[in-house]
């Protein structure tokens, strides 16, 4: 396992040294990328009881192929990757990472697009929130048809349909299929500021055959601040039923996001709202708190730090909550060269009436990429 490490990391080490190329074809753009990082995790099983530290080795190549038309952009990604474990007991098998997209303005009014992702997926941060934590390979394919039209100056209205398709290989998450329609209205009261009315309906359908359905009808106030940065404020009812059980709350949405100036961005939000799990047939009743903050502290070197804290209550059943932060640095090391410096701490507990659990988890991450 050393001996088959170092090379395979002599390699990638060669190929970020290497001179990069990108070029087009017949009016597509190819372009080619190589990315290695090391990751120091302290709990890699994600949990609280004999907790095992590890040196993880992310290897990834991948080719990129972009068409763009006057109305119509297709895109292709793939890479192969491999992980390997410094103890020896966890590495992976070479495994691929794919993605497609479609864009399509089918007229002035109508939009379509289509994504598709087969991705192995290490669930991290918010992830693990409303999703499953652990290694897993995914497929997802997003659908979307989108109708937007002017009635007046003043007043815009638009509608949504949307189709999520997931897909799991591991045995313990449940494949689902998600139709939603999206229903709102904007009206423009001077300029920069905009009353918003919208009504959202979502029905998930498991392969347990259980399906959720939640209803959420808000209103609310856009209003920018300077021509960059605005607050965004809707408040509603939501109405979810997942099977027999039905329950109805108060939705609210606020955030304050854009530019701060030229070289900083900020996004503060906090959502309450019912979720769907995209891995098991189940109503996540929740709140969260969000705060994002990049700058550009110089030419070549960008900074990043992310907050998050959540809780979700399914049914009376169980309560998780979540606290994360993310501080990560990149930056650009030669041309076509970019390299990267993050550190990542959760902690995460559930608990129901007669049990509680949960982990706390750090990792340091370094990397380095390629694109050419």
């Amino acid at each position: 396992m050393t001996l088959q490490r170092g090379i395979l990391i002599l390699i990638f080490l060669l190929l970020l040294s290497s001179n990069a190329y990108s070029f087009p074809y017949n009016g597509l753009d190819i372009n080619i990328a190589a990315s290695i990082t090391e990751t120091y995790d302290d709990n890699v099983n994600f949990t609280s009881v004999s907790k095992k530290s590890d040196l993880l080795t992310d290897l990834s190549l991948g080719l990129g192929i972009r068409y763009e038309g006057k109305r119509t952009s297709m895109g292709f990604r793939g890479a192969i990757q491999k992980r390997l474990s410094a103890k020896g007991g966890n590495s992976d098998p070479l495994f691929p990472n794919i993605s497609l997209d479609l864009r399509n303005e089918l007229s002035e009014n109508v939009s379509l697009s289509d994504t598709f992702t087969q991705s192995y997926y290490r669930a991290e941060f918010t992830d693990i929130f409303v999703g499953a934590k652990g290694d897993y390979s995914s497929y997802n394919n997003n659908f979307s048809l989108r109708y937007h039209t002017d009635i007046t100056r003043e007043v815009n209205l638009f509608a949504q349909y949307n189709n999520t398709q997931n897909w799991f290989t591991r045995e313990d998450l449940q494949a689902s299929s998600t139709n939603g329609i999206n229903l709102g209205a904007a009206y423009s009261v001077r300029p920069g500021t905009d009353i918003l009315f919208s009504y959202t309906f979502s029905n998930t359908k498991y392969e347990s055959n259980t399906d959720t359905s939640i209803h959420t009808l808000s209103g609310g106030l856009k209003q920018y601040i300077t021509k960059q940065l605005y607050v965004d404020g809707r408040i509603g009812m939501s109405n979810s039923k997942t099977g027999t059980t039905q329950q109805t709350q108060p939705y609210m949405n606020v955030s304050l996001a854009g530019e701060i100036d030229e070289r900083t961005t900020a996004d503060l939000s906090y959502i309450k709202q019912f979720s769907t799990r995209t891995t098991e047939a189940a109503t996540f009743d929740t709140w969260q708190a969000s705060a994002n903050f990049s700058r550009e502290l110089t030419d070549k070197l960008r900074g990043n730090i992310n907050g998050f804290y959540g809780e979700g209550r399914f049914g009376n059943d169980s309560t998780n909550k979540l606290k994360g932060l993310n501080l990560s640095l990149s930056f650009d090391i030669i041309k076509d060269v970019s390299g990267s410096l993050a550190y990542n701490h959760t902690k995460q507990e559930t608990t129901t009436q007669t049990t509680s659990s949960g982990y706390t988890r750090n990792t340091i991450t370094f990397g380095a990429g390629i694109a050419f």
